[in-house]
């Protein structure tokens, strides 16, 4: 289920409220340093100085950066409370109107992927071990073998043929899956914390977790960015 997070409009709040579901410590893949969101502003972005929009429905947020002395427009899309996505603008000056700023922010924005740190495991949604069909027109490569359900509803293991390099083989913990339409999405991290693993399925009975998926798509990196790649597999 896709959560929808609106802003507080109690008046004796800020002009500009960060709420709770966004604020924390978040994990940008490709970044070193962590991004802290607080209720009035954002690392790397500035000072949140006014929302654009109706609250209940966009999360459309205007940063002033002291230090750049320009603003830009971030939208933040919940997914889960462990896994927040947004897109930005460029950097306006300080004077430009905050709806025109929000306005250049389109679907084909890049969507960057942030990840609670130290996020609390969740139960993966899938109950058995996936394992795919052999794609002979690509028999001599590097190949998804299997999702193979471990003993914990947490924790599953990606599974690799023989024609990988290395040994590929990955063990990782689930801790955000959300649904978009009628995909759904699993983030999960390596045991080891070495990598981020996001892939998405799709099912025609979406309801029942015993039914495999019809396809899944691994995404190409811990970005996350790129989940429907067509690196698929066909359960």
């Amino acid at each position: 289920m896709l959560l929808t997070f609106g802003l507080s409009s109690t008046s004796s709040l800020p002009t500009c409220f960060i709420s709770a579901p966004f604020v924390g410590e978040w994990i940008q893949p490709g970044l070193v340093d962590l991004i802290t969101i607080n209720n009035t502003s954002c690392s790397l972005k500035g000072t949140c100085i006014s929302t654009v929009g109706q609250q209940d429905v966009k999360n459309k947020f205007i940063f002033y950066n002291e230090q750049t002395r320009c603003k830009r427009c971030v939208l933040f899309i919940p997914r889960h409370l462990n896994a927040l996505q947004y897109r930005e603008s460029e950097c306006f000056d300080a004077d430009d109107d905050n709806g025109r700023i929000c306005g250049s922010i389109t679907p084909d924005t890049v969507l960057y992927t942030l990840f609670r740190d130290n996020a609390e495991s969740t139960p993966c949604p899938f109950e058995q071990s996936w394992y795919f069909e052999k794609n002979h027109q690509l028999s001599t490569s590097c190949q998804l073998k299997s999702f193979q359900h471990c003993f914990s509803s947490n924790t599953f293991q990606l599974t690799y043929n023989n024609r990988c390099p290395t040994n590929q083989n990955v063990q990782a913990t689930c801790f955000a899956h959300f649904t978009d339409g009628i995909i759904n999405y699993v983030v999960a991290r390596s045991i080891d914390r070495q990598r981020f693993v996001c892939f998405s399925y799709t099912k025609t009975k979406r309801d029942e977790q015993s039914i495999p998926p019809n396809e899944v798509y691994l995404s190409a990196d811990d970005t996350c960015r790129d989940l429907l790649t067509r690196e698929s597999a066909i359960v």
